[in-house]
């Protein structure tokens, strides 16, 4: 099945359909369909992610703000993906760490590196384009979701930095027979970080959303608690919710993991196949998208 493109002023971006629990489906006993109590909200699978989204917060003028919405919705699904993938190379490498397999460790710490770097070249093609109409149309639409509105909001975001903090410290804790792998890890975090304040810097110079929003309570109140709030609010299951509903994303219990690999392929080939891309960020997205579609594969196969 055909990821749907159509839209009045130029290619849109579709829903997308992720687990709940931002684990990978395993296994295909439930490929043909979901079983009869199906927990997804009342959505059919197929209408999630081939029909066309738009943001209800977001009001397109002309053909840049349809190819900007484009590159930023899309863009985020794929890093979605990356997340809820990166979260299983990070639990494997972990695994490993602690059970003293320093080669498979190494392994799958290198998959975690390819994610990371694809993640990053991902993150350009969220900003590929035109910078002048990013505050007018999506900071604008984004502050209408939530004054506060941050990357720091997606769950998958913030269970895959937590697999990753576990991951460092077993590697930590293994002693400097790991040291190398350490590096590696360390010098892809260090590329996507480097990479993220480029197209953060292009895009708004300015301060974030949540910045400007903490910034103002702690005019307002000299007692305020920096953690308190990013603890109960910023990551709260209200802020998750309110993120996840910008970006079109729906969340279920009960994915089937065939929906899960079909979507998936979908999304990746759009990405190839109708949009350019530099040869550096394509070399990083080919070898990244083929991991996805690996580790996919393999939790099908119950790998």
């Amino acid at each position: 099945m055909s990821i749907s493109l159509d839209g009045p002023l130029g290619p849109l971006p579709t829903r997308i359909l992720l687990p709940a629990d931002s684990a990978l489906p395993r296994g295909a006993t439930n490929a043909a369909g979901p079983p009869a109590d199906d927990t997804r909200r009342g959505v059919d699978s197929a209408d999630v992610w081939t029909d066309p989204y738009l943001s209800p917060l977001v009001t397109l003028r002309d053909e840049r703000d349809a190819n900007a919405w484009f590159h930023f919705c899309h863009g985020h699904h794929l890093e979605f993906l990356y997340w809820e993938a990166t979260i299983v190379a990070c639990d494997r490498a972990t695994e490993a760490t602690q059970a003293g397999d320093r080669d498979v460790a190494g392994e799958w710490v290198d998959r975690v590196c390819t994610l990371i770097r694809g993640s990053a070249a991902m993150l350009s093609f969220c900003g590929a384009f035109d910078t002048e109409v990013y505050d007018p149309l999506l900071r604008v639409s984004m502050a209408a979701q939530r004054d506060d509105f941050s990357g720091d909001m997606s769950i998958d975001f913030l269970r895959m930095m937590k697999a990753k903090h576990a991951l460092v410290s077993a590697l930590g804790e293994a002693g400097l027979g790991h040291a190398p792998i350490r590096h590696a890890l360390s010098d892809a975090e260090k590329h996507w970080y480097a990479q993220h304040g480029e197209v953060v810097l292009a895009l708004h110079p300015g301060d974030s959303l949540l910045k400007e929003k903490i910034d103002g309570l702690k005019r307002h109140s000299p007692d305020f608690d920096y953690k308190a709030y990013i603890d109960s609010v910023v990551r709260s299951e209200q802020a998750t919710r309110d993120y996840d509903s910008y970006f079109g994303v729906e969340r279920t219990d009960d994915i089937s993991p065939a929906d899960y690999w079909t979507q998936a392929v979908a999304k990746v080939d759009v990405v190839h196949h109708h949009f350019e891309l530099t040869e550096a960020d394509r070399q990083a997205l080919l070898r990244c998208d083929a991991l996805l579609l690996t580790i996919i594969a393999e939790q099908l196969a119950g790998a």
